[in-house]
């Protein structure tokens, strides 16, 4: 991320170690874990998808996180079918209050983390 998207998704440029970004994929018997960082004041969407070449096939949201967020956070998802593979992302978006009638927003990217559940 640059530094214009790092401070739009709420993290400090100046500080290498605020990043977005997935840290872990756990398979617990009540499901997949998964645990990202993020900025506190951005809303924050656990995003999943089976197939990444497939081009029809969009990102589901599994979970939105709503400003002010714990800096670090995770989410258990009932896993569902077994040996079912997924691919998680974090994204955020952040209102900008302006004078105009448009509120921009900000999307910013992250890394995507694979998980097969069923192991």
């Amino acid at each position: 991320m640059i530094n214009l998207e790092k401070y739009l998704a709420d993290l400090n440029p100046t500080n290498p170690a605020s990043v977005l970004e997935v840290t872990g994929v756990q398979w617990l018997p009540q499901g997949i874990k998964v645990d990202w960082q993020g900025g506190k004041w951005a809303k924050q969407y656990l995003e999943s998808r089976q197939d990444l070449a497939n081009t029809n096939e969009t990102w589901k949201p599994v979970f939105t996180n709503l400003p002010p967020t714990a800096i670090t956070t995770n989410v258990t998802i009932n896993a569902g079918v077994t040996n079912k593979v997924n691919f998680y992302r974090i994204r955020v978006d952040r209102k900008f209050h302006t004078p105009s009638p448009v509120t921009p927003y900000f999307t910013a990217p992250t890394n995507i983390i694979r998980s097969k559940t069923g192991l």
